[in-house]
């Protein structure tokens, strides 16, 4: 081997060799990626607030001020933090690095403001213009900042504010890697042309399957259909069910009754575990693999639970309410 061959071999392994070590601490950084968040508290003086994150992480408020340092999984990532004596939270997306909030007890959600990260910034901008009403500088906001978790989020909740070609026009700029946060732009543009589920028209049919079968809502024409929408976390979603199994139990030979869990099919597990400690047997009929669920419940435009709907025998919605159940109210529109 030439001396030129050997300086060259020895040179590739030196490149090597750094480009392995620069692998390994970028790994090594990406799994050790955390946040510091530093605050100081208005009105609390002590007790404790708790950020939400992938885990619950709680931090104790000592002379109106505390610290916390939570691990990330990914950077941003979207956590909330929960006054627990308020029973209120507030959203906010933490980066790698340190971040301050002024949390204020009194006003907590108007007044209380985080910041020390980009995304967090985007945030505030976009909290900035809904509050002054500035529909142009929140277009504006929305076009800039698109490729962003903050840009996507605020575009899901406000779709509905901005006409149905400004939202095809932001949803196309979105890169492929944000697609899989946008799923409920793409259902809402999917459904925009189906009219709405409201008293008086035609339920959307929908399909689903349970075990080996699947099944679609159309199956149960010549029966009334109670169609409740409901999720776990829901608190007054639970005091439903066992009227609704009484429902279907009583009158089962006219009346269909279907529970729509809007959750990911990987809470449902948790489900029959907090219905066995609630010694709730739920009977009826409970849907959680349903085929594109994000367009169904963009069709049926389920902002609260629980939603109930009341269908006739020929699938046509008769009632629509959210709130408790109310068998008499229901068994007085059965014929």
């Amino acid at each position: 081997m030439t001396k030129t061959q050997t300086n060259n071999k020895t040179m590739k392994n030196k490149i090597l060799s750094f480009l392995f070590s620069l692998a390994l601490s970028i790994s090594l950084n990406a799994y050790s990626s955390e946040v510091t968040i530093t605050g100081n508290s208005t009105g609390f003086k002590t007790g404790e607030l708790v950020i939400m994150a992938k885990k619950t992480h709680t931090v104790q408020i000592e002379n109106n001020k505390f610290k916390i340092t939570i691990p990330l999984k990914s950077s941003p990532q979207k956590m909330q933090l929960y006054a627990p004596r308020l029973k209120r939270f507030i959203e906010f997306y933490a980066e790698n690095g340190i971040m301050h909030a002024e949390v204020y007890k009194k006003g907590f959600l108007k007044k209380t403001h985080i910041t020390g990260s980009a995304s967090q910034g985007i945030m505030n901008e976009f909290k900035d213009a809904i509050k002054t009403e500035n529909t142009e500088k929140f277009y504006t906001l929305l076009s800039q900042n698109i490729n962003t978790l903050p840009g996507v989020d605020y575009l899901i909740m406000y779709k509905r504010s901005l006409t149905i070609d400004k939202v095809r026009e932001l949803y196309s700029m979105i890169n492929e890697p944000l697609k899989e946060n946008a799923k409920d732009i793409k259902a809402y543009l999917d459904t925009y042309h189906i009219e709405a589920m409201e008293k008086g028209n035609k339920a959307f049919d929908f399909k689903w399957r349970q075990g080996e079968q699947t099944r679609n809502l159309s199956d149960f024409k010549g029966k009334y259909v109670l169609l409740n929408f409901t999720a776990t976390a829901c608190k007054p979603c639970w005091k439903a069910y066992e009227g609704m199994n009484e429902l279907e139990a009583l009158h089962g030979n006219n009346l269909k009754v279907i529970s729509f869990h809007v959750d990911n099919d990987n809470v449902r597990e948790a489900w029959y575990r907090i219905a066995k400690q609630k010694n709730i047997d739920f009977k009826c009929t409970s849907l959680w693999e349903v085929d594109q669920k994000k367009n169904v419940l963009e069709v049926y435009k389920i902002n609260v639970l629980p939603t109930f709907m009341l269908l006739d025998k020929n699938g046509i919605i008769v009632d629509r309410w959210a709130g408790r159940l109310n068998p008499q109210k229901i068994l007085s529109q059965i014929k």
